[in-house]
């Protein structure tokens, strides 16, 4: 069978790196419709090195300068996408959003949605009624009618379940980072699609107060989507995309204005705070059942949380990591391995449009 896979965004690289490799294991052929938004191309170009006859990445479009309503590029993607489904004939079209997937229905070729943001609104309204099955997690609170599907987990394990990542300790030396200190990693959102219109978690005074107080604590990395202010230059992380999961499996401290970055640290096992003013219903979940991620709207509303946190970390952070690797265990026993799940599921809907 013939799989197009569409993604538009750093983290659906992550989501199908291994489902590709799953289903050219099996015979089929793949066929990734990418997009210039760094580092997309060379996350690709890192995991998929050179293209074979069963496997071909095409970027469909670049990233205007203006992503807050990218109604030009989703036309391009469209146009695209067309010529694709005209010249590769799928048997299944895949994408998480499937916010440039329209063009399927036309066609009559499945259309597999995967997603897991109950809040983006305006995402499911341009691109359920279009979709043949839409996969969620087990967690995911809205009800999308006879297509949907769920599975029990979340989106990160399809690339960080322990059958499918295993840590490299190499990347603390390559970053300087000393095992004598605690470790702390920060991810900043740039607050720039469509979604992100009239948000805001953290203040750049904020900002600039958190890195002092976790500096005089330990060692302090920080991921900015946007331009790096001049202040956090010394302290950016500037590797590559493809080691982020490393750095924050061994941190001991993940804060993240981003959620995937938040349940990614979590499933990691990693203690998380999430502040972010939007809902996602897999990392309250995360926190409620397993106590994995502490979610909050704003820097003010999780500062005497997360003070509390670091004092009992700097005391106890021996103790604090081993809690934390149970509370992973519990959660691992409760979830799938979603790429094998997600790579059956495929092949079984695919199958019936040969």
């Amino acid at each position: 069978m013939k799989f197009l896979i569409e993604i538009h965004h750093p983290a659906h690289v992550h989501f199908f790196r291994n489902i590709v490799p799953l289903l050219l294991s099996r015979g089929h052929a793949v066929l990734l419709a990418t997009r210039d938004r760094p580092p997309m191309l060379e996350m690709v170009e890192s995991l998929y090195p050179s293209q074979t006859e069963s496997f071909q990445a095409v970027c469909l479009s670049k990233i205007r300068s203006n992503n807050r309503f990218p109604l030009g590029e989703m036309l391009e993607r469209n146009l695209g996408l067309i010529r694709l489904l005209r010249t590769f004939r799928p048997h299944l079209v895949a994408s998480l959003m499937g916010v440039y997937a329209q063009p399927t229905s036309f066609f009559r070729i499945p259309n597999v949605v995967f997603t897991d943001s109950e809040f983006q609104t305006l995402a499911h309204i341009i691109a359920h009624p279009f979709a043949s099955v839409v996969v969620t997690p087990r967690c995911y609170r809205l009800k999308e009618g006879a297509k949907h599907r769920r599975y029990a987990g979340y989106h990160e394990l399809a690339y960080l379940h322990p059958r499918r990542f295993r840590p490299n300790p190499e990347v603390l030396e390559e970053f300087n980072i000393p095992l004598d200190r605690p470790f702390f990693f920060l991810r900043f959102s740039e607050w720039n699609t469509f979604h992100d219109v009239g948000l805001r978690a953290i203040s750049p005074r904020e900002r600039r107060f958190l890195l002092s107080y976790l500096a005089a604590r330990g060692t302090v990395r920080a991921s900015f989507e946007g331009p790096i202010p001049e202040e956090f230059q010394k302290i950016a992380w500037r590797g590559p995309a493809i080691q982020l999961h490393d750095l924050l499996y061994y941190a001991d401290l993940v804060l993240s204005e981003g959620a995937t970055t938040a349940s990614e640290a979590a499933v990691l096992g990693t203690p998380t705070f999430y502040i972010n003013p939007t809902y996602r219903g897999y990392l309250e979940e995360q926190q409620s059942l397993y106590g994995l991620v502490s979610n909050h709207t704003h820097f003010q509303d999780a500062w005497p949380a997360l003070r509390d946190f670091l004092d009992s970390l700097v005391k106890n952070r021996d103790a604090v990591k081993k809690e934390y690797a149970e509370r992973r265990k519990e959660m691992l026993r409760h979830s799938i391995d979603l790429s094998e799940w997600a790579a059956n599921l495929l092949e079984r809907i695919g199958s019936a449009n040969r």
